[in-house]
């Protein structure tokens, strides 16, 4: 680790400036592939990622684990540094578990960060390990703004998984997240979808949960059960 990294990850600008203004090397990696930029944007320290990108930083340097700085920046929800990275950045660049800077975002339930993704171009139904899109990622984790934010980004609402084929509308319902499996209907999810593993159908899931007001919703809007009724 560099003078120029440490400088990066206890945001002291000054001595950012000052250390590239004498030729710091701005690329210069860490042991684990980080770049002074990589640790800016995952502390969300926006005015020195801005004087590293001046000094010609290498917006898309992926650490060994294939982490760029919009991954980083979108992970903590660092608004301002999205901003900042984001003109440059390819925004369909994936980590080693095959997840975008969306898909990070989406997990971690940063609206904010899902819009401005998507109007830079993130592709909206791209897929992680297993088959994992960002809708899926929001609908596990009960972030239901970011949830309605990717529907109206364009999210493909029966995607299903790779693994077991679950649909966003299988795991909200699973999980009782009530105000989600509304919007998925809303949206067009397939309410009697089947998983590829046993069949389930939401109304299944929510049923072996013990999820009544959603069972209810569920059976109000159509919704049937291989197992249950």
């Amino acid at each position: 680790m560099t003078t120029l990294h440490i400088a990066s990850l206890n945001d002291q600008t000054e001595i950012v400036k000052v250390l590239l203004a004498a030729g710091a090397a701005v690329n210069a990696k860490t042991n684990n592939g980080n770049t002074a930029l990589n640790l800016a944007t995952r502390k969300g320290h926006t005015e020195i990622v801005k004087a590293l990108l001046g000094a010609r930083a290498e917006v898309n340097a992926a650490t060994n684990k294939g982490t760029t700085a919009l991954h980083e920046a979108a992970k903590g929800g660092h608004t301002d540094t999205v901003k900042a990275v984001a003109p440059g950045a390819v925004g369909t660049a994936k980590n080693k578990d095959g997840a975008t800077a969306l898909h990070w975002a989406a997990l971690k339930g940063h609206t904010a960060e899902v819009k401005r993704l998507l109007a830079v171009g993130a592709a909206v139904n791209a897929k992680a390990q297993n088959g994992i899109t960002a809708l899926h990622f929001a609908t596990i984790e009960g972030h239901t703004e970011t949830v309605k934010a990717l529907l109206a980004g364009g999210a493909m609402v029966n995607a299903k998984d790779d693994e077991i084929g679950t649909t966003a509308l299988h795991t909200a319902a699973l999980k009782g997240h009530t105000e989600i499996v509304k919007a998925l209907l809303t949206a067009g999810a397939a309410i009697n979808a089947k998983t590829d593993l046993g069949g389930a159908t939401a109304l299944d899931l929510a049923a072996m949960k013990s999820h009544t007001g959603i069972v209810k919703l569920l059976k109000a809007a159509g919704g049937r059960g291989r197992f249950r009724e």
